[in-house]
């Protein structure tokens, strides 16, 4: 009867799939244990943003856009001041392509939280990517840490193939195919994860491939 343990249960089962931390697919389907435990965590409590917020994203993931908006709006209603809400929702309307909305919500959570998670910057990153402002990308690509995880990697790899420097991003390269190496033959899939339309991907793939990552 606790709604804030079955929302983190959720979106322990999401990251499963959503990034293939230990995944078990013999045993349970993780995206319906994570849809199921994030409508408990609701059931239990319907006020809890944290509870909202896990069944928006599990509803994301499951790419019901429209019951997606509807828990996601729900959950930074009830804490509007809460930079956590605002990023996971935010991050997920840029990655669809809703990018006034997302990025007003995500720079609000970077505002209310200076002390902010590296992957604030992921949609921001993604967006100035995405309408071609390449410098800006790199720029601020250029002001997270060194994460280093695939996304990290790739995002750096595409900007980098489009601004003529494929030189710079080979040991990038080298990282993501150490750490994911089906990712020339993957990349589809995990962008569809995020809802990303299949021009971006495309384009995404434009980066990759003049980098010399041949997706």
């Amino acid at each position: 009867d606790y709604a804030d343990a079955w929302a983190v249960l959720a979106n322990i089962y999401a990251q499963e799939h959503r990034f293939g931390f230990n995944p078990r697919p013999e045993l349970y389907d993780s995206y319906e244990r994570s849809l199921t435990a994030a409508y408990r965590a609701v059931e239990i409590e319907p006020r809890n943003p944290t509870g909202q917020l896990m069944l928006a994203n599990a509803l994301f993931d499951r790419h019901n856009l429209a019951a997606f908006r509807k828990a996601g709006e729900q959950a930074i209603s009830l804490n509007p001041n809460d930079p956590e809400p605002l990023a996971h929702y935010g991050t997920r309307l840029v990655y669809m392509g809703e990018w006034e909305r997302g990025l007003a919500l995500v720079t609000k959570a970077i505002a209310l939280n200076p002390e902010h998670p590296e992957w604030y910057l992921d949609p921001i990153i993604y967006y100035h990517y995405q309408t071609q402002d390449y410098a800006r990308a790199w720029a601020e690509a250029q002001s997270q840490g060194d994460s280093r995880d695939i996304w990290w990697l790739l995002f750096r790899v595409m900007i980098l193939g489009q601004l003529g420097r494929s030189q710079e991003a080979q040991p990038l390269i080298d990282a993501a195919l150490k750490l994911k190496p089906d990712v020339r033959e993957s990349l589809w899939e995990m962008a569809r994860i995020w809802n990303v339309p299949e021009a971006h991907i495309e384009h995404m793939a434009d980066g990759l491939r003049k980098a010399g990552l041949a997706i």
